[in-house]
């Protein structure tokens, strides 16, 4: 069997959290794949996380985790 996709619309309650944006979208920074129109957003999950995360250091600690 082949790479299968699941997308849904169905009315849980993640869908109702508010969505932060940290950053807007530049397409040369995230690379389309090649057999299909999306992108990848593992790379903007994560760096809103260490985002996060950084808000809740020293300014000591934010240099440590955003290298």
């Amino acid at each position: 069997m082949g790479a299968a996709s699941w997308f849904t619309n169905l009315d849980i309650r993640k869908r109702h959290d508010e969505l932060i944006l940290v950053k807007r979208y530049k397409p040369e920074d995230y690379p389309k794949y090649d057999n299909y129109d999306a992108i990848n957003v593992i790379c903007l999950m994560e760096e809103s996380r260490r985002l996060r995360e950084a808000r809740s250091y020293s300014s000591k600690s934010v240099r440590r985790i955003l290298r």
